[in-house]
Parts: structure tokens; sequence; C-alpha cells
């Protein structure tokens, strides 16, 4: 899902450019396709934990996105981490 938000966060001026809202949806996409393609999840993980996360703040600090867009971003990859790791057990 936070995938598609990604469009409606563009929408709303959350995300502020057509390259940044791009790389998140890539970024997620990976994340996704990683876990639905081979149920591995330390590429997943280190997706969310090494360059999700970073870039959020890193957008944030440079206000590529609003505080709603980090908000959203930063807390529903982390939810997204928490549910892979209910899942599938702790990210390495």
């Amino acid at each position: 899902r936070l995938i598609s938000y990604t469009d409606e966060m563009f929408g709303y001026d959350w995300i502020h450019n057509q390259e940044t809202r791009d790389y998140y949806a890539e970024r997620l996409t990976e994340v996704y396709q990683s876990i639905e393609n081979t149920g591995e999840i330390s590429y997943a993980c280190s997706i969310i934990n090494e360059r999700i996360l970073p870039q959020v703040e890193q957008d944030r600090a440079e206000e590529l996105i609003t505080s709603e867009g980090y908000k959203f971003l930063h807390y529903y990859t982390i939810y997204i981490k928490e549910e892979i790791e209910e899942v599938y057990g702790s990210c390495p």
C-alpha cells in the first residue's frame, strides 16, 4: 500500500518532486519483491534500514518532503519492518 500512497503524498505536495516520489516507490517495490519472490528478509531489511529510513531523514532535512510526508513515510516503513519481522523473524 505504501507504494501507492507515495503517489497520493506527491499529489498532496507532501513529497515535493517526482524524483523523490520515484525513489520511495522503487525502494518499496524492491522490498515487496524481495519478500514475495524469495521470502528472503535480509535484503528487504537492508533496504529499509540502509536506504529508506536514512533517506527519509535526509529528505526531511533538505525539505524535499513535508513533516506530514516524513511522518507517513517514516512510521509506515517502521510498521512494514515490524510486519516482516512478525511473519519472517527478526531482521539480521
